[in-house]
Parts: C-alpha cells; structure tokens; sequence
C-alpha cells in the first residue's frame, strides 16, 4: 500500500519537476548586458548581485523630446527617485524578464495580469535584430524560417499576429512565399508539407513552426501539401534585409537596438535621461521680422500715469523680466 502510495505522489509531482526543469532561468546573458538603444525606446538589462535579471524600458515621448521611465524595478527608484510629470504614471510598471537554457537567442517576459510574452532575437556586432529570418538547408532547396512579427521589447503587453511568411528558395533559383498560420494543433517537430516544384521533384519544408511560444502551420489539418505557396520574384518581398557573417540568419533591417558599448549601469543610463530631459526645443521663429518700431513709450507713460491698477501690472512685469522699453524696443 505505501509503495502504491508513493507511486501515485511520483506520478503526480513528475511533470511539476519536468515543468521546473524546463523554465529554469538563468541571469542576462553577458553579451546582452547594458544599455541598448532603439529608434523610440531605451532597454536596460541588468543582472543582480544574486545573478537575477532586471529589466528597464524608457520610452521617448513627445518625439523622443521626454525620457520616460515606463517599465522598471521598484528599488530603482530609490536609487534614482522619479519625477512625476504630464508623461509618465505616479508608479513605474514592472516586468519579470527570463532567460531559458533550453531556447536560442529568446527572452521571456511575464507583464502584469500574468501575460507573457516569448521575444525572439538575433545579435549582429552591437545590433540586437527582432524580424528575422532563420536560413535552413534542404536536400535542393535553402529554407527561409520566418517568425512572427515583433515590435522589440515593449513596456506593456500586446498580442501577436496570427500569421507571418517564410520562404523557400530553389536550386535553380525559383523562390516560393508560404503562409504558416496559428494552429492548436500539437506542434511535430518532424512533420513536413510538400511543395510540387515540377512533375518529378518536391520541396519538403516543416509543416509545423514555434514562434515565440505559438505553434504555427503551413498546412491543413492533417494533410501535408503546403496550402498557400506562391512563386515570387525575389526573397523576403524586396524588403532590406542585413546577412549575419556566417549566413545563418537574414534580419529585416528596419527594427534593432544598438548597444552602447562605453555605457553599462544604471547611472550611466539616469545620466542618459537627465541629459535627454534638460534640453529645451529652440524659440519658434517669431511671426513677423524684427523691425525698427517707435511705440511711444512717452506717450505711453502719460496714458498711464495715475492709474494703481497699471501700475500693479507693470511692477509685476518688472519683477518677472525686462521690458522692451527698457532696452529701446
């Protein structure tokens, strides 16, 4: 009875330790480490004394003219308390950030309301790449693996797209475009749909594709010819894409963060936002040119001469600045 006992306990924690095993995380990444910089944002990654990452996201507000501190650790702000404004809430957000053994190059977040969010990336020199596309050899074909679109590290939030392509380029040159679309069907990693390049030759591409947690489809069902190929002129549609040195991967060249390689801390990164914050956009250009105008101030003085009320307003433009006529305009 206690050896069935235990047995039935074994069988019921196993896939808990499993489930352990597999989302044990481990700090940032040494190459990941610092302040990397992106068209709209800041992202700061960070490990603790403890090896646990942190992550930070600033966001640049009113066309990059404002350094918000959206998305950071609550002791970061005792470090550096944070200044209310029209921009940014009273209390920055959070985000839990993670990093997997068992996946490449991938990050997860968990945002509040416990949504997460699995980020795919590649690196090239000091460029973090987030659309890409992963290149596979086949037996008479080179095989484009895509990914689902993503939008870099974000300070909230968002979900994903249903659908993304990729593509499969012939030995003779010949370049077809496939659909992989959500599916919830269990992902098979050895699962393959077939392309009909002629009469007597196919292509044999995986059938089924993970996208940052998301299982994703070329085919219907259980059949296995790719649904919707199509022969296009050229790979990744004319987009711009950047080659890393081995030719590995194939990244869009439009959304990347660079890495500040001589900033790497948090008060490097608070220097970053006070200096972005203490500037101040230039005075409009006036309406009308300058020209050489006689106001009368005589005539003026006389007008108001004996009037309190005049008076009051004219010793409070006196304390806030000088007047024209002060300096003969």
């Amino acid at each position: 009875m206690k050896k069935s006992l235990f047995a039935v306990i074994f069988a019921f924690l196993m896939p808990v330790f499993l489930f352990a095993q597999v989302e044990e995380s481990f700090g940032v990444p040494q190459n990941l480490e610092g302040i990397w910089e992106g068209v709209d944002r800041i992202v700061f990654l960070e490990n603790d004394d403890e090896n646990k990452p942190h992550l930070t996201v600033i966001l640049k507000d009113y066309y990059g003219w404002y350094y918000d501190r959206v998305l950071e650790d609550e002791d970061y702000s005792k470090k550096e308390p944070r200044v209310r404004n029209t921009a940014t809430s009273k209390k920055a957000g959070s985000a839990a950030i993670s990093f997997s053994d068992t996946l490449f190059n991938e990050m997860i977040i968990s945002y509040a309301k416990r949504d997460v969010r699995n980020i795919s990336y590649r690196l090239i020199d000091d460029r973090m790449y987030f659309n890409f596309w992963d290149i596979i050899p086949l037996e008479n074909a080179t095989f484009y693996r895509g990914k689902i679109e993503c939008e870099g590290i974000l300070a909230s939030y968002k979900n994903t797209k249903s659908e993304f392509v990729s593509y499969v380029k012939h030995d003779d040159g010949t370049v077809y475009r496939l659909r992989y679309w959500k599916t919830k069907m269990d992902y098979d990693s050895e699962a393959k749909a077939e392309i009909k390049h002629s009469d007597d030759e196919y292509i044999y591409v995986p059938k089924m594709l993970v996208s940052e947690g998301i299982t994703y489809t070329c085919a219907t069902g259980r059949r296995t010819v790719v649904r919707n190929q199509e022969i296009v002129s050229s790979l990744f549609d004319g987009l711009s894409v950047i080659y890393d040195s081995e030719s590995s991967f194939a990244a869009l060249d439009n959304l990347y963060y660079i890495q500040l390689a001589d900033k790497k801390t948090f008060e490097e990164l608070m220097q970053i936002v006070k200096e972005a914050n203490s500037r101040r956009k230039p005075d409009p250009k006036p309406l009308f040119p300058d020209a050489e105008l006689d106001y009368h101030w005589d005539l003026i003085d006389y007008l108001e001469s004996g009037n309190d009320l005049i008076k009051a307003v004219r010793q409070r433009q006196k304390d806030f600045g000088i007047r024209g006529k002060d300096i003969g305009k």
